[in-house]
This record gives C-alpha cells, structure tokens and sequence, in this order.
C-alpha cells in the first residue's frame, strides 16, 4: 500500500446535539471534501488519498494519519465550504513553502491563543518530532506558556493576527504564568513554538476559497432545517450563515454551465435524430446535446427546474436575445428583477463570453446555431425533482404515444447530489429518489440517453432503448 501524504478527516465539533443535525453537516461538508480525495498525490497521477474518516478529536485525527504513516493531516469541521478541489495541495504548497507546520485560523484569546478548530493542515512528522503533544482543549488553568509576539496587523477586528512566533530571531523568547482559560489548540502551538517549529495562519487567498457555517452556535440554522421562519436578513449571529441562507432563498441562476461543455453520449452519435431535448435550465448543456446529434425545426427543448427565476430567464433569453452580446442581455434581464446570476464560485461569469462564443466556433458559428435554436417549439416547467415530477413524465409519455421511435435526451447534472440537494435529504434518501426517477424515465421513454449522476464516481451517462435489452438496463443502473 502507498503511503499517503496526505490524510483527510472530518471533525465533529457537534456531537451532543440532535443526530439528524450533525448528520446533515457531516452530509454537506463531505460535499466538498470528497472531490480531494480524487486529486493526485503530489501531482502523481492514478493515486488518490485514503477514506475520509471522522472524529470528535483533533488528537484521534493526528493518531490517524500516523498509524497509515501520512506525511500530513488535513482537518475540516463540520459546515466546512470549499470552492476549490486543489485547495488542500494549495495549503500544503504555502505550509512547505512557508516553513510552516501548521495552518490554522489563529485567534487571541485571554492572554494566549486559539487554533480554531473549523480548518487545519498539521504537519503530522513534526507533530511526531515534538513527541505528539495534545491539541488541547478549552479549560480554566493555571500554566506556564511560552511567551508568543504577534504582528500588528489582523485580518480582520483587533484578535486575528497575521503571524505569531517565538524565539526565532523575531521575538525575546521566554516563558510567563497564564492564570485563566485556554482555548482550543493552546497545547499544540505552545510546543510547536517552543520547539522552534513554525506556525501559519491561512493567507487571505486561501480563505477566500473555502467557508465555515459555524453549525456549532447560535440555534438558527437548527431552526431553518426544522422548518421554522428564518429571517435572513438579521437573525443569524454569523456572516457566513446569513450569506449562504441568503444563497438559498434567492435562488441563484446559473447562467453557465459549471459541467463541462462536450457532451459524451452511451448508444447515441451525431447521426441520431433527436425528438424531444430536456434539461434543466441552466447554461447552456440543451444547445450543446442537440449539436452533438442531428435535430430538425420539429425537435422540441423542454426546460424543467425547481427554480421559477432560471426558468423566466430562459423563456425571456428565448423570446428576446438575439444572442450577440449575454452580459448586456443579462444586465437588462436584471434592472428591474430580483435576479442573481452565478457561474462558478469565486468566478466572474462576465469574463467567459469571448471563451463561449469560441466554443462554438466563433460568433456567426454560434448565431447560426442561437437562430436555429430559437426556432424550436420550447416548454417550460416549473417541478421538483425530488418531490413532484408528474408533468415531466406525462409529457414524456405523451410523444412516446405520438410517435414510439423518438430519440430523446434529458440532463439533469447532478441535481441528486448537490449541496441543495444535502441541505434538504439524506444521501440514502436521495440515491432512492434517483433509482426511482430512473424507473420512470425507462417507463415513460422507448429511447432515452439520461444524463446526470447520482452521487460522485458513478456512471452519469446511461441509455433506455431498442439498442439495450431491459436487462442490460437494469445492470448498467444497478447501485
């Protein structure tokens, strides 16, 4: 077996409260640390990192990452958000760099310091040099602590200091007696910094790619998962809470596709002709599926999403672009809606224009096709997927009726595995919604590509039809 560099673990920073609410948040933020998993070790590829494994201790997390010999061990609490699959090897590069054997949120806190606990990498061969101190927990003690100097500056209030150290040339050394409390982390850093060992804060690039939730206080989010009125505007004690409820209730519109364009098909070819194309309506993924096949003035688009702004926003694209210039159809589209147009997190959607009208061969390349496009008989329907997928499936059923050898075509993406999605069912529950939507589609279509992924790993791409037996069907669908 490999040895790792790298251990990735979950910490429970909310056991003692309700299971179904730890569970929800140990959902989500799996969310985002699995696809790191999937990053090669040190650039090498075919590798990947072991499980992710949770604990209720940053102590159990460093035992861990020892007994399977890893060089590192990444920590990230329960309401960790990250919009960047690199992040962790991004950490790493800036700790090695850095000559730094920890990255964490530094805090000061009554005449000492806090390693924040929501997120940290820690060197686990120099935890192992300095005879595997314990992270140390919130307590009232009396202690002697090695004197620690602090910049000026803070990252934000007057209590979040850029750097800290301690007898390494910059400082006076020295130790005094603390009569009072400790916060999480005060152990490990004192032998760090005695030692000579170097401890990091996360710079201001690496905290602008990830969040915390802070599920841990304040009762609100406990209140909006259990149905009751959350007023976002005040209620949450947190930023972070307040911005990702905010999120929610506006229903952001993707305006591109964060799938990648390029379609794959599993029976279909460019020489298929398509009878009824539907998606979800984000992007532009309709357009690029019925490119990749052959389509007529009689191929139909139904759009189909939970959310009624990205459906207005298509119908209105339809009806009124003329396709030539999107961020100015987008900022009309907005002056006078509650409109919130997203593309990737952390990504200025403004900037892909040139890169899209390319991906089409040029602007009269995408003109012809946006013309051709708006030719179409269009439906729009305002479903959920997850609860009420009846108009979807009558329409469905209705061409078959009218014409039993049409080809059609749905993406959904990952609508069964996103963080919506996880703030709102368990992933049990969500993968037996997905087995049974898939039923329906097989029902209700004689050929059918479906396209769209029930959870990460797993095949996104499965065909329903006179080209595959039933069984064969059933086989490629078996979870």
């Amino acid at each position: 077996m490999q040895t790792p560099e790298i251990v990735i673990c979950q910490l429970n920073t909310l056991f003692g409260l309700e299971t179904d609410y730890q569970e929800r948040f140990k959902n989500l933020s799996e969310f985002y640390l699995k696809p790191m998993t999937h990053i090669p070790v040190s650039g090498k590829p075919n590798t990947t990192h072991p499980d992710i494994v949770m604990f209720e201790s940053v102590d159990r997390c460093l035992k861990h990452a020892e007994d399977l010999n890893a060089e590192w061990v990444f920590i990230a609490a329960h309401g960790f958000r990250c919009i960047d699959h690199n992040f962790i090897y991004m950490c790493i590069n800036y700790a090695k760099g850095e000559n730094f054997s920890t990255l964490a949120h530094i805090l000061q806190k009554d005449g000492f310091y806090e390693l924040h606990q929501q997120c940290l990498l820690i060197s686990v061969t120099d935890w192992i040099a300095c005879d595997r101190p314990l992270f140390g927990r919130f307590d009232k003690l009396q202690v002697n602590l090695p004197k620690v100097e602090r910049s000026a500056e803070n990252f934000h209030d007057d209590y979040t200091p850029t750097q800290i150290w301690h007898n390494n040339g910059l400082g006076t050394g020295g130790r005094f007696e603390h009569d009072g409390y400790v916060y999480p982390g005060w152990n490990l850093l004192s032998t760090f910094l005695e030692k000579g060992y170097k401890v990091g804060n996360f710079t201001p690039h690496l905290r602008s790619l990830k969040q915390h939730l802070y599920p841990e206080v304040g009762d609100e989010l406990r209140k909006y998962f259990n149905g009751e009125f959350i007023d976002v505007l005040s209620e949450p004690n947190q930023q972070e809470q307040r911005k990702r409820l905010e999120d929610i209730h506006d229903n952001a519109v993707y305006v591109y596709n964060t799938d990648p364009m390029g379609t794959h098909f599993d029976r279909y070819s460019y020489k298929t002709k398509l009878d009824t194309v539907y998606s979800v309506a984000a992007g532009f993924k309709a357009i690029e599926y019925l490119e990749s096949a052959t389509w007529t003035e009689d191929t139909r688009v139904v759009y189909f999403d939970y959310t009624r702004r990205a459906l207005d926003f298509k119908q209105w694209l339809w009806e009124n672009w003329d396709g030539k210039n999107y961020n100015e159809a987008i900022k009309e589209y907005s002056a006078n809606k509650d409109f919130n147009p997203v593309w990737f997190a952390g990504r200025n959607y403004k900037e892909h224009w040139e890169e899209f009208v390319q991906h089409w061969g040029g602007m009269d390349e995408w003109l012809e096709i946006w013309n051709c496009y708006k030719a179409l008989d269009h439906k729009f329907l305002y479903i959920n997927l997850f609860e009420d997928r009846r108009a979807l499936l009558e329409d469905m059923v209705d061409r078959k009726l009218d014409n039993p050898d049409s080809n059609n075509i749905i993406w959904f993406s990952n609508s069964y595995y996103t963080e919506y999605a996880l703030w709102h069912f368990k992933p049990q529950v969500l993968r037996n919604m997905y087995k049974d939507f898939m039923e329906e589609l097989r029902l209700s279509n004689n050929n059918i590509e479906i396209i769209g992924s029930p959870s990460p790993g797993q095949a996104a791409i499965t065909y329903h039809g006179k080209h595959r037996k039933p069984e064969q069907w059933y086989e490629a669908n078996a979870q």
